[in-house]
């Protein structure tokens, strides 16, 4: 699902990229916008269950947690 959300935004940002017309800093900022969302929304789904995968693959090679 996160996956389809940001190949969808990548392509719409290379539509906007690839126009021939002049861009608008409006554009960028509402796009910079939306990528920062996604990114914040996923940390926040997503951060503990990558905090517990990290730990469990750093316990199961003996590595030292932190270091």
């Amino acid at each position: 699902m996160l996956i389809n959300l940001l190949q969808t935004l990548s392509i719409a940002i290379m539509a906007k990229l690839n126009r021939e017309e002049g861009q608008d800093f409006v554009e960028y900022a509402i796009i910079m916008g939306v990528v920062v969302v996604a990114a914040v929304g996923s940390y926040i789904a997503l951060g503990g269950q990558v905090a517990a995968i990290i730990a469990a693959v750093t316990a199961a090679v003996g590595g030292v947690p932190g270091a």
